[in-house]
């Protein structure tokens, strides 16, 4: 996962309207917003990776437990995988290679194509989602707790609808390398 850099504070409005003279793109609400959503998903993503490098793991590799946790009724091919929890092909190969050493997730050969092949968690990794889960389960319900499941379900359609525009589906294309 790339880094993510964050003011320590954010502008004031005066200071982005100061900003906006020189940028005239600049919208100083929109910029007041972005600033805060990246402020406090920074904060998240930072306090995640703390909490997953006491366990010697990633939020990358925990987001890959899940998901194989739940679609475990299925093996699933290492690109299925990469699309899935939206990684490039190389990120998922480091990742599975580091669960794999781990004894988190197994790979198998497909049958009838040895070139081919599939992945699963293993009961070592159902134990070590165990072991986290509960904890960050508890940490999520705090995070949320000051809201209503009303403001929730707001806050959730608004981050939709800014997922499915033009604008951050462009954003996206534009930033992958």
């Amino acid at each position: 996962m790339a880094s993510t850099y964050i003011l320590k504070s954010a502008p004031s409005r005066d200071d982005l309207k100061e900003l906006s003279r020189r940028y005239p793109a600049l919208d100083v609400g929109a910029a007041q917003t972005y600033l805060a959503l990246l402020g406090v998903a920074g904060e998240i993503l930072s306090m995640s990776s703390r909490q997953m490098a006491l366990r010697k793991s990633s939020p990358g590799k925990l987001t890959i437990l899940i998901y194989l946790q739940i679609h475990s009724a299925q093996e699933i091919s290492p690109c299925e995988l990469a699309d899935a929890v939206k990684v490039s092909r190389a990120t998922i190969t480091g990742l599975v290679d580091g669960l794999e050493r781990s004894g988190l997730i197994e790979r198998r050969a497909t049958p009838g194509d040895r070139r081919s092949v599939r992945i699963k968690l293993t009961a070592a990794g159902r134990k070590f989602l165990d072991s986290v889960m509960p904890e960050r389960c508890r940490r999520i319900s705090a995070l949320m707790a000051d809201l209503s499941e009303k403001e929730r379900k707001t806050l959730r359609e608004l981050l939709d609808k800014i997922a499915q525009s033009k604008a951050f589906k462009e954003f996206v294309k534009t930033q992958k390398i």
